[in-house]
């Protein structure tokens, strides 16, 4: 888990691209215990996902 200040004060701080965030995401999937996920049905994944495509963190 990092967080990270990426906008401060009408400034952009720190900026990644597409390909950083997806490598990023990656790794937060790989490491979702069996009891944080589904693996039937992929429910907790799917979810996530569906946040992520409509821009809700």
């Amino acid at each position: 888990d990092m967080l990270v200040t990426v906008f401060e004060n009408g400034t952009i701080l720190q900026e990644y691209t597409l390909d950083e965030i997806r490598k990023a995401a990656q790794f937060w999937e790989e490491d979702l215990s069996p009891s944080q996920h589904n693996k039937e049905d992929g429910t907790t994944l799917e979810i996530h996902q569906k946040h992520i495509m409509n821009g809700v963190h």
